[in-house]
C-alpha cells in the first residue's frame, strides 16, 4: 500500500474525505490461471490443500520510469512492490498460513 503507516494513514484519510474506495490493486487473483486455481482449491475436487510450496519466476520490470522499482527507498524493493503480490494469492488461495518461510536473491549474481 505504501512504505510507511503515515502514508498509509494519509490513503485512508484521502479516501474517507473523497467517499471513494480505496482499492489495494493485488492483480494476481485476477489472472485467469490463478482464478482457475482458486475456483479449484475452493471447490474442493480433489479434496483439502495441506500444504503448498509456490514459485513464481521473473526479474525485476524494466519499464519503470526512472527504474524506480529497483530503487528500495522508492518502491521498497521487491520484497515490498512485486513478492506482495504472491504473498496476497496464497493467503487469498488458502488463508492466513500457520507457518512460511520465503527466499529471493538480491541480485542477479545470486542465482
Amino acid at each position: 500500500m505504501a512504505l510507511t503507516t503515515a502514508e498509509c494513514n494519509r490513503m485512508i484519510r484521502a479516501a474517507a474525505k473523497s467517499g471513494k474506495v480505496l482499492q489495494i490493486g493485488h492483480c494476481v487473483r485476477f489472472w485467469p490461471e490463478y482464478a482457475k486455481a482458486k475456483e479449484i482449491v475452493d471447490s474442493g475436487q480433489y479434496g483439502k490443500v495441506v500444504a503448498g510450496m509456490f514459485q513464481r519466476l521473473g526479474s525485476a520490470p524494466g519499464w519503470s520510469v526512472d527504474n524506480w522499482f529497483i530503487d528500495e527507498a522508492r518502491s521498497g524493493g521487491v520484497a515490498l512492490d512485486l513478492h506482495i503480490h504472491d504473498t496476497d494469492y496464497v493467503q487469498y488461495l488458502l488463508g492466513c498460513p500457520r507457518r512460511c518461510a520465503a527466499t529471493g536473491p538480491r541480485s542477479p549474481a545470486d542465482n
